[in-house]
């Protein structure tokens, strides 16, 4: 099957091209651990640059700071942006493979969600979790649901960040294959949590703690967290909404760009039909549990179904108010591409 040309698909490989061209490459969160460290993607990218001659990128800071308190800009040059994009060699295949996916399974490619493209060209192993596990999501809609948990399962294995996601699908999937009432599933997390969080049951502690353990999260990283740690929500909703880079590249002018966001969201939220918003709070509760045991995962990268599901209920609340998502999508890439330009070039 042919993928579906649509708004959403259009936009989505637009607002790509855009980020390629306007995004400095250091502006990705932690590319310079993951540049200097021994991974098999960013190897393959340092190989396409050292073959064509293009200047290898620094990661000096620029003295600008924005108007988030605790960003700054990295100093760039054209040749990071053509890093940017040999990325694409990867990226619009799996794209591409996606929207196939997504057309064959819900008869429409994947929504517009500018964070979720910015999430996948990041030059970690990172991308390649996020596509197989929106990938597995996909899958789980069409009820191969064992296919789907064990995709799920090897990106974790790829990138442990997606383990929240991991929950979620399995919470969907049972959800799915037992039709579980709503109640009971929510009891059953409810009772989870508190047993995950009691010293008391020092049997469920342990185990818990071994779960984590088998992604590298030690206890003591937890109890550090709880401690010191702060709740990120409104963070993580900045994220999902749009906030891109090192807090410093943002949509303009941002006070409208977020309020209509989160506004249409809200709406949207309220509109939606009642499968869609058990879909979106099965991938919520495991985010904020996330969020408490370890507060710093409050980027929208971390969890890229939710991101998904949260840009496809506020495009559902543009459509039930202007019974349109083309104005709104076009004046998220004109607001996005206005306040990347005013980046780039401060």
């Amino acid at each position: 099957m042919k993928e579906k040309i649509s708004i959403h698909s259009f936009s989505n490989y637009f607002i790509l091209l855009i980020m390629v061209f306007l995004i400095p490459m250091q502006e990705w969160p932690d590319n310079n651990e993951y540049w200097n460290i021994n991974q098999i993607y960013s190897n393959a990218l340092a190989a396409v640059i050292y073959i064509y001659g293009i200047t290898p990128p620094s990661f000096e800071s620029s003295l600008n700071h924005s108007f988030f308190s605790d960003s700054f800009m990295f100093l760039s040059q054209w040749s990071d942006h053509l890093i940017n994009l040999s990325k694409l060699i990867l990226i619009i295949p799996s794209l591409y493979i996606l929207n196939i996916l997504s057309t064959s399974v819900v008869n429409r490619p994947l929504p517009f969600a500018p964070p979720f493209i910015f999430s996948i060209l990041s030059v970690s192993l990172e991308p390649i979790a996020i596509i197989l596990i929106t990938a597995s999501y996909l899958l789980l809609l069409s009820r191969r649901i064992m296919l789907a948990l064990f995709i799920a399962f090897i990106a974790t294995l790829i990138d442990r960040s997606m383990a929240g996601t991991l929950s979620g699908i399995i919470i969907y999937a049972a959800y799915i294959q037992f039709r579980i009432k709503l109640r009971y599933i929510f009891l059953i997390i409810f009772i989870f949590i508190l047993l995950a969080l009691s010293p008391s049951i020092i049997f469920f502690e342990n185990t818990f703690y071994d779960i984590l353990n088998f992604y590298g999260i030690s206890k003591q990283e937890i109890v550090y967290n709880n401690q010191f740690g702060k709740n990120n929500i409104l963070a993580l909703i900045a994220s999902l909404s749009g906030l891109y880079g090192w807090m410093s590249i943002r949509p303009t002018p941002w006070i409208l760009y977020y309020t209509v966001i989160i506004l249409l969201f809200i709406f949207g939220f309220i509109k939606a039909d009642h499968e869609k918003k058990i879909e979106f709070l099965f991938f919520l509760i495991p985010t904020l549990a996330v969020l408490y045991i370890l507060p710093p995962l409050s980027q929208a990268r971390y969890f890229p179904i939710l991101t998904l599901l949260y840009w496809e209920t506020l495009l559902t609340g543009a459509k039930y108010l202007f019974g349109r998502v083309d104005i709104l999508v076009f004046s998220v890439i004109g607001m996005t591409s206005i306040g990347l330009l005013l980046a780039h070039f401060k």
